[in-house]
């Protein structure tokens, strides 16, 4: 009898450990007496050996929460137009949503160091989120917390089959945006209680990492479609592990960089595309919460799924869900290798950066009023923000759209964590993130329409590269 595919997940699984999912972590330290690594968890007393009181370990809290996000109503779909009407601007090219698949959520995860320093991270299946969205969150989770505002991160996973948030999709002769209102407001409403939630849920841990290259399940059309030799693919895949003191698992964090976009643009039904899939096999081989988070995706990587083999932006509900589950297997084979993250602080950085509007389309957006927000003429500048933020040695950096992993591997060496988490899509939506070269080749031309300039990359690698070398080795 041929099993479920969850099942060969969680055989998989098993097999990669080797035995059950509490057998530890591999590469730590000898587990203290409730078989947890003692020097990467939560708080534990272990008695003085010449005869004081007992001494009490420092350890990091952590707390993963979600909130449904789906929409009730048919809504306008971000990342394609409309199937064969991208160029007949006689009609709306909208592409409306005729059902759902599968949910859409905001996952959070909340880190705490011993000190009570802590940083919200919350993840959202959208296309994008623009800045006017993602400060009322920030606000919100913080008038609920007492954390500081620029202390709440709120990034998108880019799925191609959620609506369209940042109003470009809504476009056509009738000019109208692509956003709707009651779905923004349950998003805002829906992302500050799981970021609240996830806080509240902050409990002893030990936490652990381990890194790989996976190339399986994406590929650079720029070397077969867009004629750019020298384009570059960044392989990383990022594992986080979060475990109580006993050596049961919490949930994870998972980055990897690729378009969430396995279904194409025939289909009409609202989904998290292979994200969702992920989590969801995740927890059904591992039990707990599961986020993904987006890295350095931009002009841009597709998904392929080699075990079965689908044309690209056209395959069908079985092909995502099939991609989920070969994405969580290649994860789940990263737990033996992971090892402990020391315990330390917990900090938080924001730098703005100020660059050269470069797009004429941007600015038709914003005077359109298609994206809520006030872009300058071409040739004057605009202003954008970034945070970066660490877990002991880990570090996180936001990139406010979807920067080409030529600027993104060099990134992850500037910032210099142990490991480096590029947060795709992070607290802004600015489109395409590219070099001044890319911006002014042939073959970026379609990515240069939805970028907001030529010197955007550049300015954010020399800001995140400058504030990540002030906090040191």
């Amino acid at each position: 009898m041929r099993r479920p595919r969850k099942c060969l997940l969680a055989v998989a699984v098993s097999a990669a450990l080797g035995c059950s999912d509490r057998s530890g972590l591999a590469g730590g330290g000898d587990p203290g007496p409730d078989g947890a690594d003692p020097g990467a968890g939560a708080d534990v007393e272990h008695g003085d050996p010449n005869g004081g009181d007992p001494v009490t370990v420092p350890r990091f809290k952590v707390g993963f929460a979600k909130r449904d996000i789906t929409p009730d109503h048919d809504v306008v779909m971000g990342g394609f137009f409309k199937l064969g009407s991208a160029l007949d601007l006689t009609t709306n090219i909208a592409r409306w949503s005729t059902g759902v698949h599968d949910p859409l959520f905001a996952r959070a995860v909340a880190w705490e160091d011993p000190e009570g320093r802590a940083v919200v991270h919350v993840q959202l299946d959208v296309i994008g989120l623009l800045n006017v969205d993602v400060t009322p969150i920030q606000e919100a989770v913080a008038r609920a917390t007492g954390l500081e505002a620029q202390a709440v991160v709120v990034a998108a996973s880019h799925s191609h089959a959620s609506p369209d948030t940042v109003g470009i999709w809504g476009a056509g002769s009738t000019q109208e945006s692509g956003r709707d209102p009651a779905f923004i407001a349950k998003l805002i409403e829906g992302a500050a209680a799981a970021g609240v939630a996830a806080y509240a849920a902050v409990a002893p841990v030990q936490i652990a990492t381990a890194a790989t290259t996976f190339a399986d399940l994406h590929f650079n059309p720029q070397h077969k479609i867009y004629l750019d030799p020298d384009a570059v693919t960044d392989d990383t895949l990022t594992l986080i592990v979060v475990r109580d003191p006993t050596g049961a698992l919490v949930g994870t964090v998972m980055s990897w960089p690729c378009h969430p976009m396995v279904l194409g643009t025939a289909n009409t039904l609202i989904s998290a595309d292979f994200p969702g899939a992920y989590a969801s096999a995740m927890h059904a081989a591992l039990g707990g919460e599961h986020v993904f988070v987006n890295a350095d995706l931009g002009a841009t990587l597709h998904p392929q799924n080699p075990s079965h083999p689908f044309e690209s932006e056209q395959g069908t509900a079985a092909d995502m869900v099939r991609f989920g589950e070969a994405l969580a297997s290649a994860a789940a084979a990263l737990l033996p290798a992971t090892v402990p993250v020391a315990v330390g602080p917990v900090r938080v950085a924001r730098a703005t950066f100020t660059t050269p509007v470069g797009n004429q389309l941007f600015v038709w957006a914003s005077d359109t009023g298609l994206i809520p927000i006030d872009v300058p003429k071409v040739g004057e500048p605009v202003t954008f923000g970034v945070t970066g933020y660490s877990v002991g040695a880990m570090r996180f950096a936001t990139i406010p759209g979807e920067l080409v992993p030529t600027i993104g591997v060099r990134l992850r060496t500037a910032i210099g964590g142990a490991p480096t988490v590029l947060v795709g899509l992070g607290n802004d939506w600015l489109g395409y993130i590219m070099t001044p070269d890319q911006y002014g080749a042939l073959a970026y031309l379609y990515f240069k329409s939805l970028s907001a300039g030529p010197e955007i990359g550049s300015d954010l690698e020399t800001t995140l590269t400058s504030m990540f070398a002030t906090w040191g080795g």
